[in-house]
């Protein structure tokens, strides 16, 4: 994993860049050493690393991008969660289903075939088969 760097360098130490660019200021090769008061470690710090550091540890300036990317999408997950989460507290509700029971056999159609529906079953209320055979059915 890259280390994280400051993008401001000490002028009296030595850096290296983090990857191979072009500028204004000269070609430069990943790994390569210059000092940190170089005009191009100014314009540029996210692309130069303290020295000393390891290859893995080196990375790209990429991952910082990255790495700052995540942790701006994390963030904003967490606010959306938290403002979700506020938002239920002030929303509480209580869900029932009214249920009614048959009191006796009947036949009917139920999902497009005829059928017994049997004494003891149950429905919602608002069932088809609640609505169309009222005197079957009673509050369970």
């Amino acid at each position: 994993m890259a280390t994280k760097i400051k993008l401001k360098h000490d002028p009296d130490t030595v850096v290296i860049a983090r990857q191979s660019f072009s500028s204004p200021h000269g070609d430069f090769k990943r790994g390569q050493r210059v000092r940190a008061s170089h005009e191009v470690v100014a314009v540029y710090p996210e692309l130069f690393a303290p020295d000393g550091i390891t290859d893995d540890e080196l990375g790209t300036f990429w991952d910082d991008i990255v790495a700052r990317n995540e942790e701006q999408e994390r963030e904003q997950r967490e606010a959306a969660q938290a403002a979700f989460t506020n938002a239920a507290a002030g929303n509480r509700v209580r869900l029932e289903v009214d249920v009614v029971k048959c009191v006796r056999d009947f036949d009917a159609h139920f999902n497009g075939e005829p059928a017994r529906i049997v004494k003891g079953s149950t429905v919602t209320a608002d069932s088809e088969l609640a609505i169309s055979y009222p005197e079957n059915w009673r509050a369970a």
